[in-house]
């Protein structure tokens, strides 16, 4: 995978996320696990994948009330 390929994922989970963003669901905990998800197998294909900058492109800063990632 390219880092074009990383940009339309986190593309993707940033559209489903901003649906949740000015509140609280429970959505938004499944969305982080998803991103959670994702990063573990993204990274594990490229020792060089950036988690915490895919993390910030799909969801932006984590909520306090998400206890994970």
């Amino acid at each position: 995978m390219t880092k074009k390929d990383y940009i339309l994922i986190a593309n993707a989970v940033r559209e489903a996320w901003e649906e949740y963003e000015n509140d609280y669901y429970p959505e938004q905990e499944a969305l982080y696990k998803v991103v959670e998800c994702l990063c573990s197998a993204l990274g594990s294909e490229n020792p060089s994948f950036n988690r915490e900058l895919f993390t910030r492109m799909a969801v932006g800063d984590k909520p306090d009330h998400i206890n994970f990632i």
